[in-house]
């Protein structure tokens, strides 16, 4: 759960907070150095995947450095948002995230 609330709610609060102002901060670059999304966006880094620890503090990345984002805090996300093709982002649990990226 996210936030104390279910995780049908929380999920749709964060989804819908995620799209109006991004994620907390997002990776710009292999060193993890992270930016606000705004700076990120105008430095042309699209946010791919979102990870979203229990406190609800996020963390975006491009799919090039989605692995670099999960490492900062591996064993602390509660969730994972990634972008989808016919909506904006698929909700998936940590386990299911590393099942995802394993079988690609």
């Amino acid at each position: 759960m996210l936030r104390g609330q279910g995780v049908d709610d929380s999920v749709e609060g964060l989804l819908e907070r995620i799209g109006r102002n991004g994620p907390t901060r997002v990776v710009v670059d292999r060193h993890a150095q992270a930016k606000p999304p705004e700076r990120a966006l105008a430095m042309g880094i699209p946010v791919e995947v979102v990870f979203v620890r229990g406190d609800g503090w996020t963390l975006g990345a491009p799919e090039a450095l989605e692995w670099v984002a999960y490492n900062t805090w591996a064993g602390d996300w509660t969730a994972v948002l990634v972008k989808g093709e016919d909506v904006p982002f698929i909700h998936m649990t940590p386990s299911e995230y590393l099942e995802r990226m394993e079988d690609a």
